[in-house]
């Protein structure tokens, strides 16, 4: 067996590859007294720093990342609707009203009504159909706390003659009890984030009185209509992969702070107490970098947008690629991919398409002349390749 401890620092860095400039530099920075990055955090990782040495080591510089809520699925059709006074104005019928985005965001069933029954299709230009989650909610996040920390119980024997004792794990390490999330998010004209959590909030308490009803399918399959779920994703430093993955079971609001909005207070032009909307949120559980979060995470998006399922997906969508990935900001189902964690980004092809003029002058600043070319040819290969 080899024998490690035979390794040098050099051996481990390059690993049997040629000694570039750069390499040839750390071995001079090796002997200065705080050595490079690179080795330190190698030496850091690999052995025991016997002569004390401070180390150049540099802090972990995760970013947060993105917060996604699931859609929930509640029963916000016309007769559904009709029963309560207060559901009213979701029955407004113009497009692009708060009232009509809420309303489709809320219920995602009313942009594909079946065929043999008379229900309306309701739609908002301002609404991806598409999309598993709440695009307003993600954007306009401006803070969370109230994970839970992941510890363990213990058993610990009575003390003996001589006061000995003898302590054992006794619990569970996962969290699967219940836990409070606090959400603050910015507020945008016309109060969307507030009448959004007003209106999924009435639903849920008219259901438990009997006055709104679920869908049928939610009903005969016990389903709580009015959950979602929450996912955490934070990131390395270039925001490109993704670090560690939180999420909650189900969750759902708990509070809808209505009552700053009757503030009054003559001194203040406008009232800037509803800058910020903080909610509360019921959670049920939560999972820690457990690798079925990735297959979840991607899987919501399939059931909500078949086509990007990765059987038929390079037939009608094309991953952004990073070099222009800010060119579609706001645009594109989010991917991980299970094997790098790379957070991807999705658009369709016909998108794509549609910038090329635009996107081969933005790689030609970067100096990328042949940038959309490649692009195609890859996804060609890859058309063929499935």
């Amino acid at each position: 067996m080899e024998n490690r401890l035979d390794l040098t620092i050099d051996q481990i860095l390059n690993a049997g590859k040629a000694g570039s400039l750069a390499q040839q530099l750390e071995r001079v920075y090796q002997t200065s007294p705080l050595g490079p990055i690179d080795s330190n955090i190698v030496n850091t990782v690999y052995g025991i720093n016997h002569r004390q040495t401070p180390a150049a080591l540099p802090l972990n510089k995760d970013r947060f990342g993105f917060t996604f809520f699931t859609r929930p699925r509640l029963n916000l059709t016309r007769n559904n609707l009709r029963v309560v006074r207060q559901m009213y104005p979701l029955l407004n019928t113009e497009p692009g009203s708060v009232q009509r985005i809420i309303r489709a965001l809320l219920d995602p069933d009313n942009a594909f009504p079946p065929t043999n029954r008379s229900y309306d299709k309701i739609t908002s230009p301002y609404v991806d159909d598409l999309m598993p989650f709440i695009p307003m909610l993600s954007n306009l996040i401006l803070s969370m706390s109230g994970w839970p920390d992941m510890s363990v119980e213990t058993l610990t024997s009575p003390d003996g003659h001589y006061r000995e004792a003898h302590s054992m794990i006794d619990s569970t390490f996962q969290v699967k009890g219940t836990f409070e999330l606090n959400a603050t998010f910015r507020n945008i004209p016309n109060n969307p984030v507030t009448l959004l959590f007003f209106y999924w909030l009435f639903y849920a308490a008219k259901v438990f009185e009997g006055e709104l009803l679920p869908k049928g399918d939610s009903v005969y399959e016990y389903e709580i209509d009015y959950n979602t779920r929450i996912y955490r994703l934070a990131m390395d430093p270039t925001n490109r992969y993704v670090q560690h993955i939180l999420a909650t079971g189900a969750a759902f609001p708990l509070n809808v702070p209505v009552g700053m909005i009757g503030n009054f207070d003559s001194t203040q032009p406008y009232n800037d107490s509803q800058d910020n909307v903080n909610i509360r949120f019921q959670c049920i559980g939560m999972d820690f970098n457990d690798p079925i979060l990735v297959h979840e995470f991607n899987k919501v998006v399939h059931l909500f947008n078949p086509g990007m399922k990765p059987s038929v997906r390079n037939q009608h969508y094309i991953q952004i690629p990073y070099e222009v990935i800010g060119f579609f900001n706001m645009r594109g189902y989010p991917q991980i991919d299970p094997t790098t964690m790379e957070l991807q980004w999705w658009i369709p092809y016909r998108m794509f398409q549609s910038y090329l003029t635009q996107l081969q002058y933005f790689a030609d600043l970067k100096g990328l002349p042949n940038f959309v070319s490649e692009i195609q040819q890859r996804r060609e290969e890859e058309i063929n390749a499935t």
